[in-house]
């Protein structure tokens, strides 16, 4: 049976309002990783901590590397800077 336009329209808004959840979650638990590791833990002890596997506490180590080695142009003076070393992130 084909759906219907509002049906199809309401799916899709569904999809969105779930995976909106899911990266906020991933978001968060990224900021966690960073915290507990800072704090002296080791990744395995941070994977218990957070209830998460070994493997997505590597995900995302590599995902705060690839965050303190990104460079962005400061729209002002137009220099390049590393936004995870600068002050103003601090």
């Amino acid at each position: 049976m084909p759906l219907t336009w509002e049906q199809i329209c309401r799916r899709a808004g569904g999809r969105r309002a779930y995976n909106a959840q899911r990266r906020f979650a991933a978001a968060y638990r990224t900021k966690e990783v960073a915290e507990l590791l800072r704090d002296g833990l080791h990744q395995a002890e941070v994977a218990r901590r957070l209830g998460v596997s070994k493997a997505t506490i590597c995900r995302d180590v590599a995902k705060l590397h690839a965050m303190a080695l990104r460079e962005e142009i400061c729209p002002v003076c137009r220099q390049s800077y590393i936004p995870f070393l600068s002050k103003a992130a601090e």
